[in-house]
């Protein structure tokens, strides 16, 4: 999607840093909130790999959910794009 809304690859590789940091240190600072972030996946996926049931299924819903948001907007974006 941002390589869709951005024209340079230096804003791009930016945004999405930044988001993924962002996530690390907002969860620090809002406990309650950082299990819904995508980033909590890694925190799932290794519970699941030592044979821990999963906790939750927030993280992995609200992936599910921004992908098809982010999805729909590249897609909005491209339809709107003059060739």
């Amino acid at each position: 999607m941002l390589g869709a809304f951005c024209n340079s690859r230096g804003a791009v590789i930016g945004i999405a840093i930044g988001v993924l940091l962002g996530q690390q240190l907002l969860g620090g600072f809002v406990g309650w909130l950082a299990s819904y972030f995508p980033a909590a996946i890694g925190r799932l996926a290794s519970g699941v790999a030592m044979g821990q049931p999963l906790t939750s299924y927030t993280a992995i819903t609200s992936a599910i959910v921004l992908t098809i948001v982010f999805v729909a907007a590249a897609l909005w974006r491209f339809s709107h794009d003059e060739l």
